[in-house]
């Protein structure tokens, strides 16, 4: 009898966890399709384009396999698009650490009002690129720029910034490591306040200094929190698009073309999706080898404390 008695109690158990199953699908089916439409099926999409010559304005489409690819690689204006990216990568990506790590031991203190410090050193994170990018490109104007004003009120002559292809890249790398010093801030706080105050407490005791505790104790625990910070702005700075398309227009004489601009012209300027499409999956490749090989040298036995 146990055991007859025992069968109803087990299928009314799994009626309640397939119940209990069905209802968390539904719950998840809004994001589920949101994510299927938007990412997933645009992703498989593109890669199919990039096997055709397609316009996106008439419905023959040319099938030419891996010539998109082909052709790609043997064009001059990627090799030139694809080392002003990595030029940027390696301006924004220091800068981005630094001015972050910086920020962030400013404003771990406990002090009245630091709330507001840290909302204002954050706030550029949550402005649109496109406006921001609007209120630098009237900052840096040749004629009517307030920073040129400034220079020429102490006697220095007014900067090109814009205009000057040695210093139009040098003005973009300062703007995009500028917006992103705010989200890296916030993540290197993450990770300070994470770290045990006893360890600071006892280094104190045996006579460390600031600089001691730092080098000794701050940087190696916030080893995990830097690798995370250089991978993630790594592969924003390979994508930035915003900055360029509102203060260049990849120019002054193409110095400030990337490789999304470039392949952003070829899909909305000259209609060529299935090139832009092997652009695409191009620049993926080179941002998954770059993060594979930052990862090689930085989180090899990385210990999560």
């Amino acid at each position: 009898m146990s055991g007859v008695a025992a069968l109803p109690r087990q299928a009314s158990a799994w009626l309640r966890r397939r119940d209990e199953a069905v209802a968390g699908f539904l719950f998840l089916s809004p994001t589920i399709i949101a994510v299927a439409v938007f990412i997933v099926f645009p992703v498989f999409f593109s890669l199919y384009m990039s096997l055709f010559i397609w316009d996106y304005l008439t419905p023959v489409k040319p099938f030419v396999g891996l010539d998109n690819y082909a052709n790609l690689l043997g064009s001059a204006e990627f090799w030139t698009s694809l080392r002003t990216t990595v030029f940027f990568a390696a301006g924004v990506v220091p800068l981005g650490l630094l001015s972050g790590i910086s920020l962030a031991l400013l404003v771990d203190r406990r002090v009245r009002g630091i709330g507001l410090y840290r909302a204002a050193f954050f706030s550029p994170v949550v402005t649109s690129g496109v406006a921001v990018s609007l209120i630098w490109r009237w900052l840096l104007d040749t004629e009517f720029g307030l920073v040129n004003y400034a220079l020429n009120a102490i006697g220095i002559p007014s900067v090109p910034w814009l205009n000057d292809p040695a210093t139009a890249p040098l003005a973009i790398i300062f703007l995009t490591a500028w917006h992103a010093a705010g989200s890296n801030m916030v993540i290197f706080l993450a990770g300070l306040q994470s770290i045990p105050q006893e360890y600071y407490e006892a280094a104190r005791v045996d006579g460390a200094g600031r600089l001691r505790l730092f080098f000794s104790i701050t940087l190696p625990l916030l080893r995990p929190t830097t690798i995370f910070v250089l991978l993630m702005s790594t592969i924003g700075a390979l994508q930035v698009f915003d900055s360029i398309y509102v203060m260049t227009k990849g120019g002054p004489m193409g110095a400030t073309q990337t490789v999304v601009y470039m392949l952003y012209r070829h899909a909305f300027e000259w209609y060529e999706m299935g090139f832009a499409s092997a652009i695409a999956y191009v620049l993926f490749a080179v941002i998954f080898v770059l993060t594979l090989i930052q990862w090689r040298f930085t989180g090899r036995n990385l210990e999560i404390y």
